[in-house]
């Protein structure tokens, strides 16, 4: 019975590290960056404040051009060559093309009425 319970356990463990792999694997597809010269979406830990956020994306060599739909989403235009290492250094979790960020966000924004 003890074999069988560590199966089931096994079983369990590679479907749920499957389905993770498959997500990130998704959203790196599709999120990626097209065209690098018509900016970027900086994305932090949700937590990171917007002032927060702003900063650590424009120190690495890049221009402001707004916030994404929540805080810790800044879009970007950068400046520098090597700036996806810096900003991923300055502690960005991933970089995301701004319009396929924008399409997947825009049923969980809120509306402005």
């Amino acid at each position: 019975m003890q074999v069988q319970s560590r199966l089931r356990w096994f079983d369990v463990a590679t479907l749920c590290f499957a389905a993770i792999l498959s997500f990130a694997t998704v959203a790196v597809v599709t999120l990626g960056l097209k065209e690098e010269s018509q900016g970027v979406a900086v994305i932090f830990a949700p937590w990171t404040s917007a002032s927060d956020a702003m900063t650590r994306s424009v120190e690495p060599g890049a221009r402001f051009v707004r916030f994404g739909a929540f805080d810790f989403i800044a879009v970007i235009e950068p400046q520098s060559a090597d700036y996806m290492r810096r900003v991923r250094s300055n502690g960005a979790w991933m970089i995301a093309d701004p319009a396929a960020l924008a399409a997947c966000l825009k049923p969980f924004t809120r509306s402005k009425t």
